[in-house]
């Protein structure tokens, strides 16, 4: 028994026909998406994943859910600003906030012109003169043949990202968690 398993462990390390090491991440993402086999098998980098998923599937639709910045404006101040979905329409809700040394934060009052479906001039004004802190976005993208794609992002790096095809029932999830990297895993039901 320990034999047959460590024989399915070296089947998912070594790749059949280059004999490389391959993650056991990337052993996920063909395991669930075969089509997705890429360049990156000796390390998974979700940029690039998200730019083959984006090659291979078209985008139907791409919304953003939210997006949060922190940042401190042109007087020093530090401030959180929110860019959130309604529900599950197309409107969009934006939201200011000051935040105080201990943590605090208190709302900053905008029009409700600003607030509701702010255009993006509306949004940048808010960031002219500033610094940013973080910047977290979080898509979700409805692809080809019933995919949904969610990522989020930081930066404009992906941090973390699932792929699921309802229909096959089948999910694919990738995180970068900090002090482990990139781990993948592949749900089949």
């Amino acid at each position: 028994m320990i034999i047959i398993a460590a024989l399915l462990f070296f089947n998912l390390c070594y790749a059949s026909d280059t004999d490389k090491l391959v993650s056991l991440s990337y052993g996920n993402i063909v395991r669930c998406y075969p089509e997705l086999v890429g360049s990156n098998s000796l390390k998974v980098d979700l940029n690039k994943l998200k730019e083959l998923i984006d090659q291979k599937y078209t985008t139907v639709r791409s919304a953003l859910h939210h997006r949060v910045i922190l940042f401190r404006d042109y007087d020093g101040k530090s401030k959180r600003l929110k860019h959130t979905r309604q529900g599950q329409g197309t409107g969009y809700d934006l939201s200011v906030e000051v935040i105080d040394l201990k943590g605090n934060s208190q709302p900053l009052r905008i029009s409700e012109a600003q607030r509701i479906n702010p255009k993006p001039v509306v949004v940048n004004s808010f960031l002219l003169g500033a610094t940013l802190n973080s910047d977290e976005s979080v898509y979700d993208d409805t692809k080809v043949n019933g995919l949904q794609l969610s990522y989020r992002s930081s930066f404009k790096n992906v941090q973390e990202l699932q792929l699921t095809n309802k229909a096959l029932k089948k999910s694919l999830s990738c995180e970068n968690q900090k002090d482990l990297g990139i781990i993948c895993s592949c749900e089949i039901k």
